[in-house]
């Protein structure tokens, strides 16, 4: 009869594998392997809105120093969208750490996959901050409506709509709050939420950028400089608007297409940014038209000058008026003297930014 072999002197027996411990562990590998593409989405996300963080930090120093004269609540918008793009960016950065980082941590530690399907409260934070960014930027140009087309019902209905995709933001924060798992973008209320807020919110801008642009191009007249600069103002709009649509159809459509992927992620990431960008870009955009009048005036004389000044009217309004300065022509009118064109343009819709 064989005996068993002894084990060699110094060496450790080999323990005996735990087999719920080897089933909770694969279970977990498996999970990890199933939901690979949803952390990569995330990752990507998160990437790029730092990228747009940046571009929003710079766009807000240009602003700061190009427009001090701009009125307070102006400057007050600019720096809390800021404020809440900051702070939005922070919240990605502690949720993408928590699920990529510390959750595959917990994982490997206790061998529950439902460690990583619980959602951060970095998570939920994000969604209220999101919708505030949204919100105040829509209503900005809400009110950038009603200055330019004079329409009460243009305006205050834009308006109306951003209060609207604010209100579904805070219901689908409370169903992200109340169900704190990933499973929640599964459930009915969770996509009819999304599906309202994504269609509300499109909507939204393409009335916005289809208002201001018929407005502008209505105000065209002979003269090529303002002409000009109508033009490049329809431009800045149409792009400003078609930014927000174009990454809000995207979302929508990822996720009712592929909501398991998460793809719709990446989207989800950057929307607020693509917001924050459009403003400061709608109020830098004033530096340039500055460039483009001086350059086409200095075409027509030797001397030419243009500031942007904001003026009071009334108590409670701002005009910005576009001045071009004397422009001197070498033609001699009939004194002898040399013929001088004064032109004023009042420009509140391109320059005007509140």
């Amino acid at each position: 009869m064989a005996t068993p072999m002894a084990a060699a002197p110094g060496s450790a027996a080999m323990p005996m594998p735990n087999p719920a411990a080897a089933s909770a562990a694969s279970e977990a590998v498996g999970f990890v392997l199933q939901n690979v593409p949803s952390f990569g989405a995330l990752e990507v996300g998160t990437s790029v809105a730092m990228m747009f963080l940046g571009i929003a930090t710079l766009q807000t120093w240009n602003y700061f120093r190009d427009f001090p004269k701009d009125p307070s609540g102006v400057k007050l918008l600019v720096a809390a969208v800021y404020l809440a793009d900051f702070i939005h960016s922070i919240l990605f950065i502690h949720m993408t750490y928590q699920l990529t980082i510390t959750g595959f941590v917990n994982l490997l530690t206790t061998g529950n996959p439902a460690i990583l399907v619980q959602t951060p409260w970095s998570l939920q934070a994000s969604v209220m901050v999101i919708a505030v960014i949204i919100f105040l930027v829509q209503a900005y140009f809400s009110l950038r409506v009603l200055r330019i087309t004079q329409s009460n019902i243009l305006g205050i209905g834009c308006f109306v709509l951003s209060v609207a995709r604010l209100g579904l933001n805070v219901g689908l924060e409370i169903t992200v709050v109340r169900t704190p798992t990933i499973a929640v973008v599964e459930t009915q209320q969770f996509k009819s939420l999304v599906v309202s807020t994504l269609t509300i919110g499109t909507f939204t801008d393409i009335v916005v950028a289809a208002a201001i642009c018929i407005a502008l191009l209505r105000r065209r007249t002979g003269l090529v400089t303002s002409n000009h600069i109508v033009d490049r103002v329809v431009a800045y709009t149409v792009g400003s608007g078609l930014a927000t649509s174009i990454v809000s159809v995207v979302e929508l459509v990822t996720y009712v297409t592929m909501p398991r992927n998460y793809v719709w992620m990446v989207f989800f990431s950057i929307i607020s940014k693509v917001f924050s960008n459009s403003l400061l870009a709608s109020l830098n955009q004033r530096t340039t038209h500055r460039v483009v009048t001086l350059s086409t005036m200095s075409t027509s004389g030797p001397a030419a000058s243009s500031n942007f000044d904001f003026q009071r009217r009334g108590d409670k309004e701002y005009i910005s008026a576009l001045e071009m300065g004397s422009v001197t022509d070498s033609t001699a009118n009939s004194a002898g003297k040399p013929a001088t064109l004064k032109i004023g343009v009042a420009t509140e819709c391109e320059t005007n930014p509140d």
